[in-house]
């Protein structure tokens, strides 16, 4: 995968991870796409996440240059999921500096590829269903809309690969 390294974030990490998180969140909003409030990616709030082991940092040639949220169990947007059934992606982020490279789909890679190694059959991910862009992103990839769910008025698309054997 292009020379990339993928590693967990630790608590040294935080201050990295909310700074990627941030830029990316003040972006979309300044290009009229909000996505997440830049407060609940302050350091405070990603801390105990991070002590989770859910953040991955993506490096190449030792430069930081996206993160994601990799977890192996997600009941708010997938309530009926039965144990061990698949892995999640969540806040996946290329920095704008090496956007247009190909990085996104990298990391989905090395998801999907985690996910198979730890004996998941379906890699899942969602966003906003408004977000047509995304979706066929996601969908070139390879996964499959498998349904909507509805979160306080945010109907949420989710998408699922399934995981060669």
């Amino acid at each position: 995968m292009e020379n990339l390294e993928f590693r967990c974030a630790t608590a040294y990490d935080v201050l990295a991870l909310s700074t990627v998180l941030t830029e990316a969140a003040s972006w979309l909003k300044e290009s009229g796409i909000p996505l997440w409030d830049v407060e609940s990616l302050s350091v405070s709030k990603l801390k105990p996440q991070v002590s989770q082991g859910d953040f991955w940092l993506c490096y190449r040639k030792g430069e930081l240059v996206g993160v994601l949220k990799f977890q192996l169990e997600d009941r708010q947007y997938w309530p009926e999921s039965v144990d061990n059934e698949a892995a999640y992606v969540h806040k996946l982020v290329v920095r704008k500096s090496f956007s247009g490279e190909g990085l996104s789909s990298m990391m989905l890679e090395w998801a999907a590829n985690r996910a198979g190694e730890l004996g998941r059959p379906y890699l899942r991910l969602d966003c906003e269903a408004s977000r047509g862009q995304l979706r066929r992103i996601y969908e070139k990839f390879g996964f499959r809309r498998v349904g909507d769910i509805d979160l306080s008025g945010r109907i949420m698309a989710r998408f699922q690969l399934e995981i060669g054997r």
